[in-house]
């Protein structure tokens, strides 16, 4: 008797510390059991929703769906975020049309898909007004949350429903958009002067202001050299800025990916002949052919290969192999370099990263390379890995979509 006294103290002890937070947080919270029913909403939901509770408890799993398809705007619901959605940068032209069509997720599938589920979910939504307090409204006209959904589970680990949160991330949304705009506007400003300066050292290394003495042409080799490193600082800055503010927009045309793939090789062969490196070329004896923004993939080849010279030691081996699969065409970078160490590996692709060894060889770069490889990669519908051991070198792989028509060369008649 004692024991079942205790358990419903302690039962109502669980309950009180939740209600006392459902009350207090400032995130709009949502539980639904097992069967959709809505079986508790906070003083939060009621106000982003503008919905008393006593309206939405108890009601079936369509009315909450009702609720939220009247709330946000449409093709905001609909899409995913972009963790989720494969990396699309921009909302669909016609999204009326693209839901008719079934290309388009809508909100009502996602949500229903989301309620069957065991996964921990997450996408961003925005509201279709602003929210207002005491009459006034507070924040911008059209508020951005984050909805998290996680599986609800009892004390003894059986699934009792789910849990749904709205957090409002627009003040982030806000500073991010800031922040982008201020890095583009500072990386346009930077690209002026420093073209500037490329183009007249251009010109007096080439004897225009007259002849130079050893020591003068050294030390402005030296200024060159520092200068094209901001060039390709700020050139990085600008394609971040570009991809995280979705204004990086691919332009497809049908690619020679073997002539583009050489054309790579001669911008980059003065550095591997400079350091004394071996390169080969393995490709195969038809290009394939690929609708692709070939300015983009320039500049993935580029920076693989830059990095295959930078991170490796003088002398060392460095292959470029270019072949077709099944239903893709798959490029091969690899070398006998530096490696990247095994604890840091889970970061390479992200902003700003540069491995400890990297570091320690006191070697210039901007840590944005591979984060902008991924980013135009998986724009362009391929996939992008590696394999490394430190030490012992590094490979990298990439995909892009493969079109059933090889260019076959040209004879002239």
């Amino acid at each position: 008797m004692q024991d079942a006294e205790r358990e419903k103290k302690n039962t109502l002890r669980e309950k009180s510390k939740f209600e006392t937070v459902l009350t207090n947080i400032n995130d709009a919270v949502v539980l639904t059991d097992m069967q959709g029913v809505v079986v508790a909403v906070n003083k939060t939901f009621e106000k982003v929703f503008k919905r008393a509770a006593k309206d939405i408890i108890n009601r079936p799993f369509d009315a909450f769906i009702e609720l939220i398809k009247n709330s946000f705007v449409h093709p905001a619901a609909a899409n995913l975020s972009a963790k989720n959605n494969g990396g699309a940068n921009q909302p669909p032209t016609n999204f009326a049309d693209k839901i008719n069509d079934g290309e388009v997720e809508t909100p009502e599938k996602w949500f229903r898909k989301a309620f069957s589920s065991y996964a921990i979910l997450e996408k961003e939504l925005t509201l279709n007004r602003p929210l207002t307090e005491y009459g006034i409204v507070a924040g911008p006209a059209k508020p951005t949350f984050k909805l998290f959904t996680t599986p609800a589970w009892s004390i003894e680990m059986t699934m009792m429903g789910r849990i749904w949160v709205f957090s409002d991330i627009s003040n982030q949304k806000e500073l991010e958009k800031a922040r982008l705009e201020f890095v583009s506007l500072t990386s346009h400003q930077l690209r002026t002067p420093s073209s500037g300066i490329k183009a007249f050292l251009e010109l007096i290394l080439g004897g225009d202001a007259g002849p130079l003495t050893e020591t003068q042409t050294d030390y402005l080799n030296e200024i060159y050299q520092s200068n094209e490193r901001m060039i390709e600082l700020v050139e990085a800055l600008l394609n971040v800025s570009k991809i995280e503010s979705g204004r990086l927009v691919l332009e497809p045309r049908p690619v020679d990916l073997i002539k583009l793939s050489e054309e790579v090789i001669e911008e980059v062969m003065p550095l591997i002949k400079e350091r004394k490196q071996k390169f080969e070329f393995i490709k195969p004896a038809e290009s394939p052919r690929a609708a692709l923004d070939a300015r983009l993939i320039f500049q993935v080849i580029s920076n693989l290969l830059t990095n295959a010279s930078k991170y490796n030691s003088e002398g060392g081996s460095i292959v470029l192999q270019i072949s077709k699969e099944t239903n893709e065409i798959l490029f091969r970078v690899s070398d006998n370099g530096w490696g990247i160490p095994k604890h840091q590996q889970d970061k390479i692709f992200t902003k700003f990263f540069r491995g400890d060894n990297v570091v320690m060889r006191q070697t210039v770069g901007s840590g944005l390379g591979l984060y902008i490889v991924k980013q135009i990669v998986e724009m362009s519908g391929g996939r992008v890995w590696f394999e490394s051991e430190e030490n012992k070198g590094t490979t990298f792989y990439f995909t892009l979509p493969f079109a059933l028509q090889p260019i076959s060369p040209k004879i002239k008649k």
